[in-house]
């Protein structure tokens, strides 16, 4: 019986064991038209989301929504203040390594591309304070800050844009900030790192160029 648990140790810490752990790990344990959010197990959600914020808690590490989402919470105003405090000290601190807790740092920093185990995909309509998503494709409506890691479509917050990469439209109340971009940025600050874009702001940031009113590289 020893030798067998042994075996069995070794075959979970190989390749295959850990692939197959990893697989079990994001596969879907349930499956909703409604659903509350966050959600503790691995989830898709055709239909309508409703609830704090698109997220996942405890064991799950995938949550994916096809179709309607709304969220908001009561410390969303609280997150709100933090959120543009933050970005004011970052103008004088060149401090952080992830530009997404100093949004309008313009010395160089941009969002990272998301390599975290958890995947949290939406796709449709999507109204809220926040969105923290891996992926998104539609309508994004944020009161305060839309960080999905890929965006997909037509972007519009109170605050903050944050993506690593943006295909369609973004507009801000104050900034939008992107590392590879494609399409229009509209904004009071606009920085990309690179792509083939258009801005238009108050200041407006394309790699090392920086221009006010609009900026535009093709």
């Amino acid at each position: 019986m020893t030798w067998l648990k042994i075996i069995a140790v070794l075959l979970m810490l190989s390749p295959a064991g850990v692939s197959a752990q990893q697989a079990d790990s994001l596969a879907i344990q349930k499956r909703r038209i409604i659903g509350l959010i966050p959600v503790r197990k691995n989830t898709v959600i055709n239909g309508l989301a409703i609830g704090l914020i698109p997220a996942t808690r405890k064991k799950a590490k995938r949550l994916h929504i096809n179709g309607l989402t709304l969220s908001a919470s009561p410390i969303d105003p609280f997150a709100a203040v933090y959120a543009l405090s933050s970005a004011v000290y970052s103008f004088s601190n060149d401090t952080s390594i992830n530009s997404r807790s100093r949004p309008l740092n313009t010395k160089g920093l941009y969002p990272a591309i998301d390599t975290s185990a958890y995947q949290i995909n939406i796709n449709g309509l999507m109204i809220g304070s926040f969105n923290v998503s891996r992926k998104f494709n539609g309508l994004n409506v944020c009161i305060v800050m839309n960080s999905a890691g890929t965006m997909n479509g037509l972007a519009i917050t109170g605050m903050f844009n944050l993506n690593h990469s943006f295909n369609g439209i973004q507009v801000a109340g104050l900034q939008n900030k992107t590392t590879v971009g494609r399409g229009l940025q509209v904004g009071l600050f606009n920085s990309c790192k690179t792509g083939k874009l258009l801005q238009l702001g108050l200041v407006n940031k394309i790699g090392k160029r920086v221009l006010p009113f609009i900026n535009a590289k093709f």
